[in-house]
């Protein structure tokens, strides 16, 4: 294998895993959207359930003492719907944590994109700095393809062999 095809191999996996992780942010942000969603959800219907209970209490307090429903009755409605209350407020809390762990994914996996894409220009860097240095003589491609440096060049480019052993001993 020689060394362009080699380059093209580095390249070609590199943009394939990054294909994977822009699959991968895409993912976490739709997660995150969506737990996002849902908590929302969840608060607006906290709220309603709270307007709930204060037009009860209201119609406890407006109403005559004929008409004053059995205290005791209503004291364990109001004990059950503030447990659902409650609840449901503890529902759009674990979404919230199910945004920030969503939200704190997708930046990792921009982190870890972000990386690849500077692999990507490295590689190419790489290239363009073997291809000066075959132009110039500081490097040749021997039989088998491989990169080596030239008895006589002043500085060997990443990924290129030092020449014979003679040559590296020098």
């Amino acid at each position: 294998m020689n060394w362009e095809s080699i380059h093209n191999a580095k390249k070609s996996t590199l943009i394939g895993v990054g294909a994977k992780v822009e699959d991968l942010i895409d993912s976490a942000e739709n997660a995150s959207k969506e737990a996002k969603g849902a908590k929302d959800a969840l608060r607006k219907h906290a709220e309603a359930l709270l307007s709930v209970v204060a037009g009860a209490d209201k119609a406890v307090e407006s109403t005559s003492e004929d008409g004053i429903p059995d205290l005791e009755t209503l004291a364990i409605v109001k004990r059950w719907m503030g447990k659902m209350i409650l609840s449901t407020q503890n529902s759009s809390r674990n979404f919230q944590n199910l945004q920030m762990q969503a939200t704190g994914e997708a930046a990792g996996h921009r982190a870890t994109h972000d990386l690849i894409l500077k692999l990507i220009r490295q590689e190419d860097e790489r290239k363009k700095s073997i291809d000066e240095s075959i132009e110039k003589g500081d490097v040749t491609v021997n039989e088998f393809g491989e990169l080596e440096a030239s008895p006589d060049a002043k500085k060997r480019p990443s990924g290129v062999r030092p020449g014979r052993l003679k040559e590296q001993r020098q």
